[in-house]
């Protein structure tokens, strides 16, 4: 019955663009018209014929292969591999890029495993795996409270331990704070620069979670969308 109604409507619509193309009577530009069925069924080929190709590139995108760095082009032993970025780093760059980009999906490789790295794991010169601090990525304000200097608070991590959550998953991090280059002044990151950096916190009087501006507005769409989602 379905499929009726589609080669239904298939017909009606081939009529209306004969009818409207000023190359209607020409028989060698009428589009042969194929029925739904036959458009699935090449499509199932065309993925058929492509299906060891995609296959063997999903793998060797996992595998580890002789390489250099995107950034400095030294020839690697090992190397960390972003998605993300689209490209592979040695460990000085990875740490680099990556220390105020902890959101990457990154994957250390090898010649003897490969490990998915979380966002505060790096790597050593020796290829072992370290652990480091990585701060909520947040802009600093444009005014040093302490000095009243523009443009010297740069950001490094707090003491305190906070959980982001985005729509990739939840990331633990550290909070964020500011230190002035003039003054050197350290001063801690309020609620309202994350709310101005793209994260809401889950209580205006607690320092425990972020959430993503991108997730609560896909929650919003989803809630609205489907009634009953709780």
């Amino acid at each position: 019955m379905l499929e009726s109604e589609v080669q239904a409507m298939e017909l009606l619509s081939a009529e209306v663009e004969l009818s409207t193309s000023p190359l209607n009577s020409n028989n060698e530009n009428e589009r042969t018209r194929k029925t739904w069925r036959q458009r699935i069924s090449d499509q199932v080929c065309d993925w058929d014929n492509c299906k060891e190709e995609f296959y063997l590139s999903f793998v060797g995108s996992h595998a580890f292969v002789k390489n250099r760095c995107s950034k400095c082009f030294v020839e690697l032993r090992f190397y960390i591999k972003c998605t993300a970025c689209l490209g592979s780093y040695c460990y000085e760059c990875d740490q680099r890029q990556h220390l105020t980009s902890p959101f990457h999906h990154r994957t250390f490789l090898s010649e003897m495993h490969s490990k998915v790295l979380l966002p505060t794991q790096f790597v050593d010169c020796n290829g072992g795996l370290i652990n480091q601090d990585v701060f909520v990525p947040c802009v600093a304000p444009n005014t040093c409270a302490s000095c009243s200097e523009n443009g010297t608070l740069r950001a490094q991590c707090g003491p305190e331990k906070i959980a982001v959550i985005k729509k990739e998953g939840r990331f633990d991090l550290t909070w964020t704070e500011f230190i002035c280059s003039s003054c050197t002044a350290v001063i801690s990151a309020k609620q309202s620069d994350f709310v101005a950096s793209g994260w809401w916190p889950g209580s205006p009087n607690t320092k425990t979670y972020l959430f993503s501006m991108n997730l609560l507005v896909m929650w919003n769409h989803l809630s609205h969308k489907t009634p009953g989602t709780s």
